[in-house]
């Protein structure tokens, strides 16, 4: 009512009658009198306040929302960039605490910003539906995109003008889409949560009445697909994405200036940081996807975290490989998009602001993972896809480890030597041998499991490791600083030009991620099997040089050893262990085999063992097996490592185990002769038996 009515209009002036000035007798109410007067006063100086600060705040308001207004504006007419370098008449957000204002604008982020997002998300959301109608009531493909601007400038005169447009409600109430927006988007973030609880409840009382895991987790798709399944009509979708507009403002505005970010431990300017990078995200989410269906699954999922192979029943899963179905399906037969060979402007990158950095930071990790997603299309159902498919088929279970073993390993030697087109085949390969690996999962729980349904479940593995990895960089870097941004963006700039395809590695390797601590037992690792392989390369050497080798300076010796580890390296790294004999010389053959001289392969504690037992007539020579045991050692480690009882060790404890390795890898490097020295470290690699 402040807005029509200004303070004082209620008739509390301070003007009184006669009667007022007397009590209830007609006396004079003397030292009263004063009193009352001081309340009157008092109270109307409070209206008056009360009334000038609603004032102000709808001000605050409407200003917000002439900015909103202005930058989707240029939104629609120049596009997303010219919209986020819009920062003219912004002004400051006066409820806003102070470690937020910063005095350039480039420099600081309002809540206006987050607003314009918001409305930005849901004008492309709103353009999918449209285009879905023009593509459902068109007779042609060529008259598509008339009949979606025609409707879309018919719906936006009727709500400017809040009129009926008979013509267009009609088309809204007659096109029906086959799935709903809640099927689509899924809840926001307080519904998810109490819908969450709600079945969580109901499966611990399924679970109580003798009902098995997997009959719960049916029972539970089969509940939540009824609430969501079904078709809509476009105007009840369009009427929902207002309310859900509505709502999520609300939420938006409830989380930046109450206690909400308080509990999760984020200060003003983080929280309105992470809402706008989580709401960019979003928009290049719906650049990327042109059609209805995809442009929701890939938004709904990125407004909720996500967990990576979820054990039990998780709806967002589900959705998961519904996109991943779709993304498959529209991109048959469509070539991989990739990466800009344009250079990077590294001098443009560091005169940049904070603001800047962020939206670049987003846009970088977007565009890697867009690049992500069609490598492993292209992995899935590509020209050579086939090829490697066949390649791997049929294979055992223990020889797919022992291959994803060697070929993890061997991408390690990929990357130390920039050797990127190799990489690139070594993923193929990875991925093929990942796809049967999730195959036998599958016929575990049903029969004739179809192809896509492999690769839609595949590419839904990736989907889910890349929004764990999205929350992880943009909660990470909240609390970084100009220069720590910088050295972020450069780092994804990089991993995307060099196409390493970090988390397509982490779902078909199985690469375990290490914390900084525990850094120091890999190193440790891989010092030990180099001076077990220096010792075999000073055998070559003799064998081959003779008396020379003995006559040779230190320097003279370290440049030949040098050389023969480049060389290994090289080999290991093309899978040519064969031709590794010819570092060892011609008695490589008739030489004792690796496991005669070092025992089975080692294994850390609680950690199953999935070594090979391998018959002297399959070893191949000693470098060739020193690198296949240092594939089962590592994974080991790394299994070990990953034990929830290692991780609640204190370091002084891990330290124990540390000091072995360290151990094992002094005597290979302190024993004179090959033999002696891997008899050595296979007998430390028993004392105090792990097993």
């Amino acid at each position: 009512m402040s807005r029509y009515f200004g303070a004082g209009d209620d008739g509390n002036d301070h003007a009184k009658d006669d009667d007022n000035d007397k009590g209830d007798d007609g006396t004079d109410n003397g030292s009263s009198d004063h009193l009352n007067s001081n309340t009157s006063s008092s109270l109307s100086y409070l209206k008056d306040n009360k009334d000038l600060e609603r004032k102000e705040e709808e001000e605050r308001q409407e200003h917000i929302e002439h900015s909103v207004k202005r930058k989707l504006h240029k939104w629609h007419t120049h596009g997303l960039a010219a919209m986020l370098e819009d920062h003219d008449g912004m002004g400051h957000d006066g409820d806003m605490t102070d470690d937020m204002m910063v005095t350039s604008d480039k420099d600081s982020i309002k809540t206006g910003d987050v607003l314009t997002l918001l409305e930005a998300k849901y004008s492309t959301l709103q353009d999918r539906v449209l285009m879905e109608l023009a593509s459902r009531v068109a007779s042609m493909d060529s008259e598509k995109l008339e009949i979606f601007n025609k409707v879309k400038k018919m719906l936006s005169k009727a709500r400017k003008n809040r009129l009926q447009d008979e013509d267009l409600s009609q088309m809204l109430e007659k096109t029906a889409l086959p799935v709903t927006l809640l099927g689509l988007l899924g809840d926001l973030a307080d519904a998810e949560k109490g819908r969450r609880q709600e079945f969580e409840t109901l499966g611990k009382e399924l679970l109580e009445q003798g009902k098995s895991e997997p009959d719960v987790d049916n029972h539970l798709r089969g509940v939540y697909n009824q609430i969501v399944q079904g078709e809509q009509t476009c105007d009840v979708v369009l009427d929902q994405l207002d309310m859900r507009l509505k709502a999520e403002r609300e939420a938006v505005l409830s989380a930046l200036h109450n206690q909400q970010r308080q509990q999760d431990g984020l200060s003003s300017t983080q929280a309105l940081h992470l809402h706008y990078c989580c709401l960019l995200r979003q928009l290049h989410l719906l650049q990327e996807e042109d059609h209805m269906t995809l442009a929701g699954l890939a938004v709904g999922l990125a407004e909720r975290a996500q967990v990576y192979k979820p054990q039990r029943y998780d709806w967002d899963r589900d959705r998961s490989e519904q996109l991943a179905s779709r993304r498959l399906e529209v991109r048959v037969g469509r070539r991989q998009v990739k990466r800009s060979t344009a250079n990077i402007d590294l001098d443009t990158l560091e005169r940049v602001g904070p603001v800047e950095l962020r939206t670049r930071l987003v846009e970088e990790l977007e565009q890697a993972q867009f690049l992500e997603r069609e490598a492993m299309v292209q992995f899935l159902q590509g020209s050579e896809a086939q090829t490697y498919q066949e390649a791997v088929s049929g294979l055992s279970l223990e020889t797919r480890q022992k291959k994803i073993r060697n070929l993890r390993s061997r991408r390690q030697e990929c990357l130390s030597l920039s050797n990127w087109a190799t990489n690139q085949k070594l993923l193929a390969e990875a991925t093929a041998l990942y796809r049967e690996e999730r195959r036998a999962e599958i016929e575990q729980m049903s029969a004739n499991v179809r192809e896509d349904t492999v690769a839609a479940v595949v590419l839904a593995d990736l989907q889910q490791r890349q929004e764990v990895e999205a929350q992880r960089i943009l909660l990470e870097n909240l609390t970084k600083n100009t220069r720590e941004l910088t050295k972020t963006v450069l780092t994804l700039i990089e991993a995307r030009n060099d196409e390493l395809f970090p988390n397509i590695a982490f779902v078909t390797l199985g690469h375990l991620e290490v914390s900084a601590e525990d850094q120091d037992f890999l190193v440790t690792l891989e010092a030990k099997f180099k001076a077990m392989r220096d010792q075999v390369f000073v055998f070559g050497l003799t064998e081959r040089l003779g008396s020379g080798w003995k006559s040779m300076a230190k320097e003279e010796k370290q440049k030949e050893i040098l050389q023969q580890r480049k060389e290994e390296k090289r080999l290991r790294g093309e899978s040519k262990f064969g031709e590794m004999e010819q570092l060892i010389g011609p008695r490589s053959q008739a030489l004792p085999n690796l496991r005669h001289l070092m025992g089975e392969d080692k294994a850390f504690p609680n950690v199953p063992s999935k070594q090979q037992i391998q018959e002297s007539g399959k070893n191949i020579n000693l470098l060739a097996d020193l690198a296949t045991r240092f594939d089962v050692e590592q994974e080991s480690l790394l299994s070990w490592l990953q034990l929830p009882e290692v991780k609640a060790l204190s370091s002084r404890v891990k330290h124990i185990q540390l000091t072995r390795l360290a151990a094992e890898k002094f005597v290979a490097s302190a024993e004179v002769g090959h033999e002696t020295a891997l008899l050595g470290v296979g007998l430390l690699e028993r004392v105090g038996e792990y097993r």
